[in-house]
């Protein structure tokens, strides 16, 4: 089996995008999603400010009625999504085989979770319909990155199983 050459991850723009996406997933899981669930002492002013902010700003029905799904969904965020964000920056910078396996998941799991977000969303009276497209966008970032990231991994798990087929079918 011939050995695998690493190519820097300047040379692969869908992975520095990943790269990217997952430094900022991990600070607004820290800084702002997770916020509510930490004790009182961690909930520094300036955290809860920027969470007030956004509710003043953005008038999200999620965050303001805190569903017990959504809650759910931010738990996964926290103890799931965030880890595998922080391992994924190091697995895209060095070229690791088994990322997209990993990423695959994540991808899914993040996409699939946001739609249902977006689908609440929608159904909501509690906003406008130029609120509801305003949040639509926001939110959207975390269907379509993820998305691509799926279809993207998919593909890289395909082709390097069909190399393998043709492998031992060559033998």
């Amino acid at each position: 089996m011939a050995l695998r050459t690493r190519k820097p991850l300047t040379s692969r723009p869908l992975d520095l995008l990943y790269t990217i996406w997952f430094i900022i997933h991990v600070l607004i899981t820290i800084f702002v999603d997770m916020v509510p669930f930490y004790p009182r002492v961690l909930q520094l002013p300036i955290l809860l400010k920027v969470r007030q902010d956004y509710i003043t700003d953005w008038k999200d029905p999620l965050v303001i009625s805190w569903p017990a799904w959504f809650r759910a969904f931010l738990i996964v965020e926290g103890l799931y999504q965030a880890p595998l964000c922080i391992w994924g920056i190091g697995a895209l910078r060095d070229d690791r085989p088994t990322a997209p396996v990993y990423l695959l998941v994540y991808a899914v799991e993040t996409a699939v979770s946001t739609m249902t977000c977006l689908v609440e969303l929608f159904a909501s009276t509690a906003v406008t319909w130029d609120e509801k497209m305003s949040l639509a966008w926001l939110y959207g970032a975390w269907a379509v990155v993820p998305g691509l990231m799926g279809l993207d991994m998919f593909m890289r798990i395909r082709r390097r199983l069909l190399a393998d087929d043709k492998m031992v079918k060559n033998e």
